[in-house]
């Protein structure tokens, strides 16, 4: 099992480092991009021993990536109204708090954790005119692998597991470099005492130098 995930991490890292060569050979100009995120979160956590239990709990996240975009229709000359594809890798950074579980059927329930993750992350994505004439849009799709360091929320209990992501957001420009950004994550956690499913919902800003 243990050699499995380290050819499947492998292969993670592997491809980031492919998407970052060749978006860096692109004929474009790289924007450097900083974003930050509240989310709203649900879980669902299953054990050998037991059914789904669900929780709900909130998370913040922060980006680091480069952007490369690559026009592909000029459109007007004037108000950004062309159409663009985007290629962004960088790095992401979490943190999750999650509350206890409901009580599940035999009277036990799944107990409060918080995890701390970081990884590197690759996205694609469209750049659309915006809702309003000189802004633009975007719709994007971005993935990557977390490694977390999580504790039983009250106790002294700690443990590290790998999980992945898969994020859609949608952007909108409303200043030169501000965009308003909303996304919907999930995250598979292979936890070593169960696995968690966890999918949000959060609301953030971005910055593009």
């Amino acid at each position: 099992m243990g050699k499995t995930r380290n050819t499947a991490l492998a292969g993670l890292v592997a491809a980031f480092i492919l998407l970052l060569f060749y978006a860096s050979a692109m004929n474009v100009e790289a924007q450097p991009a900083l974003e930050a995120q509240f989310l709203y979160a649900n879980a669902w956590t299953w054990t050998s021993s037991t059914a789904f239990s669900r929780h709900t709990g909130y998370a913040f996240s922060f980006d680091a990536q480069w952007l490369f975009p690559l026009r592909i229709s000029s459109g007007e000359q004037q108000g950004n109204r062309g159409i663009s594809l985007l290629f962004a890798v960088g790095a992401h950074v979490q943190h999750v708090s999650m509350s206890p579980s409901v009580w599940l059927t035999d009277g036990s329930r799944y107990r409060a954790w918080n995890a701390l993750g970081f990884g590197p992350e690759a996205g694609v994505g469209i750049q659309l005119p915006g809702l309003s004439d000189g802004r633009k849009q975007i719709f994007a799709l971005s993935a990557g692998p977390i490694a977390n360091f999580s504790n039983y929320t009250s106790t002294s209990l700690y443990n590290a597991y790998w999980s992945g992501y898969l994020k859609f957001s949608w952007k909108a420009e409303i200043d030169r470099h501000w965009a308003f950004d909303l996304s919907l994550p999930m995250e598979i956690a292979g936890r070593s005492d169960g696995t968690s499913l966890i999918a949000a919902f959060g609301a953030g800003l971005q910055y593009v130098f």
